[in-house]
């Protein structure tokens, strides 16, 4: 059935048949849910914790870095100003200080870009002897030179064409990948050093791993779900005090975990210095991580005001009714512009590119809830830096070039016709009963979608707007959307057949069949 959004909507449990072992295991409606995301058996949800062995070149590194230690070379760490980004430089940075070396550290801002590029790398050679980055390096071919300076690269960013001349560790170069975050590649090489060179493990690090995954958007694979329950299982035992100060007073749980310590561990990466958070996880005085914790929550709460903004700017921009909207600015900050554009794409139901534009280059996001990727990618001639995935793109180009990015994008976006499923037709009140039952066990996000149902016929009572989001109140229940598209449609329909998720113990709604 075609909702209103445009999206095509299946009813998955009319396509896939729950083997019985899940039904006996977890009752019909359960078995159902996990058949339809490919849990054919209850062993998958029992997967055992990932190895080193497990992930390919991970020993050759290993053994690499291992060497370079004995023979007391010159280490640099790069890596990079996200979440993931940052614990996982802080995992391999203290193994190897457990280890004895003098390991320097270097992250990038959101002035100097993402990545390496050849002046930075230049400037190492200069100084080390081995270089590692990490979440970052899989795609700098032409910056990277393992023949002038011996150079790993740890990463879990897509693969393009040509990859730089060195050692890389990325499960995406597999055929038979495990999508890893960069913190569970750095946690699995710190567990193969520490056992080559007798060290006990850092519990820690496990715990950072959870954070990292979630924060980072990966699949919610049987293995990564697993990670993730064993890391909450860390975080509520932390040995440090910073973990011990994130987590005090609060429920450990993935909620937490994604509207709280993700959002403040990545807000000096989005609008001040990633070091920052960098050197709170490292602290080790009470007092001294009381203080840093202090000044990364103004931090965030700059991050947040700074993109409140971008978007009230940005909407008294908006004009007629293109197919993307492309907006830009010079005083933007750059590292809200992804926030930004995924908030005005959720709300304007369509593709959205907001950009920092420089007197020479301009830095931007484009967001959508589709496939914008493939779009983008046909005009890669235009771009000085690009990358991203399905529904997220981050690109820099000259400036000069903006309004020749907007008029070809408009051009060759062709919007599909994309196809969703739900799990099966539920009311609200029994789709929230369920959702008790399925959080203990289960996580939902990538790759792993939050259980999603077709009510029956709803008559429409009331539509609430509330700055960037609203609800849909009828007689059993009261449904949250962003999209103001959405909820003003809902208002003027009825009765109507809403498809919608439960999240964190809340109604979300995603579309509606008149």
């Amino acid at each position: 059935m075609r909702g209103f959004s445009g999206k095509i909507w299946k009813d998955k449990s009319k396509e896939v048949t729950p083997p019985s072992e899940l039904i006996k295991e977890f009752g019909p409606k359960v078995a159902q849910i996990l058949a339809n995301r490919g849990i054919k058996r209850g062993e998958q949800l029992t997967a055992p914790l990932p190895t080193y062995s497990q992930v390919p070149n991970l020993e050759e590194v290993c053994e690499r870095i291992g060497r370079a230690i004995l023979e007391k070379k010159r280490i640099v760490i790069f890596g990079d100003y996200d979440v993931d980004g940052i614990l996982s430089t802080l995992i391999l940075y203290e193994t190897l200080k457990e280890l004895g070396v003098k390991v320097k550290v270097v992250l990038p801002s959101r002035k100097t870009g993402y990545g390496i590029n050849r002046e930075m790398f230049l400037k190492f050679s200069k100084r080390y002897d081995l270089l590692i980055t990490l979440d970052n390096g899989t795609s700098a071919y032409g910056d990277i030179d393992g023949k002038i300076l011996e150079t790993i690269v740890i990463d879990h960013h897509n693969p393009p064409q040509k990859l730089p001349n060195c050692l890389i560790l990325n499960p995406k170069l597999s055929k038979t990948f495990e999508e890893f975050c960069t913190t569970t590649l750095s946690y699995l090489l710190s567990l193969c050093l520490r056992e080559r060179f007798s060290l006990k493990e850092d519990r820690d690090h496990l715990a950072l791993v959870g954070i990292a995954t979630l924060g980072d958007a990966m699949d919610l694979t049987p293995i990564n779900q697993r990670l993730i329950k064993e890391a909450l299982k860390a975080l509520k035992e932390p040995r440090r005090i910073p973990l011990k100060l994130l987590t005090e007073g609060r429920e450990i749980d993935e909620k937490n975990i994604n509207f709280y310590l993700v959002p403040l561990l990545n807000s000096p990466g989005r609008v001040s210095d990633p070091r920052i958070a960098l050197k709170f996880l490292l602290q080790r005085d009470y007092e001294g991580a009381k203080k840093l914790l202090k000044k990364l929550m103004e931090i965030n709460e700059r991050r947040k005001r700074l993109t409140e903004f971008v978007e009230r700017s940005a909407k008294r921009r908006i004009e007629g009714d293109e197919r993307v909207l492309v907006l830009w600015d010079s005083r933007w900050q750059v590292g809200v512009l992804g926030i930004v554009a995924g908030k005005l794409s959720e709300e304007l139901s369509k593709p959205v590119g907001i950009f920092n534009r420089g007197e020479e280059l301009s830095v931007g996001s484009l967001r959508h809830t589709g496939n914008i990727y493939k779009s983008v990618e046909r005009l890669s001639h235009l771009y000085e830096r690009w990358g991203g995935h399905k529904s997220a793109v981050g690109i820099t180009l000259k400036s000069e070039k903006l309004n020749e990015f907007k008029e070809l994008l408009n051009s060759v976006y062709e919007e599909e016709v994309e196809e969703d499923f739900y799990d099966f037709e539920l009311k609200p009140e029994e789709a929230l009963k369920l959702y008790q039952k399925l959080k203990t066990n289960f996580y939902f996000g990538e790759g792993f979608k939050p259980p999603t149902f077709l009510s029956n016929y709803q008559r429409v009572e009331e539509v609430l707007l509330k700055g960037n989001y609203g609800f849909v109140r009828t007689k059993e229940a009261t449904f949250f959307s962003t999209s103001k598209r959405l909820l003003k449609a809902c208002a003027t329909r009825t009765p109507i057949r809403l498809i919608y998720s439960v999240e964190f113990g809340r109604l979300n709604l995603r579309d509606f069949v008149p």
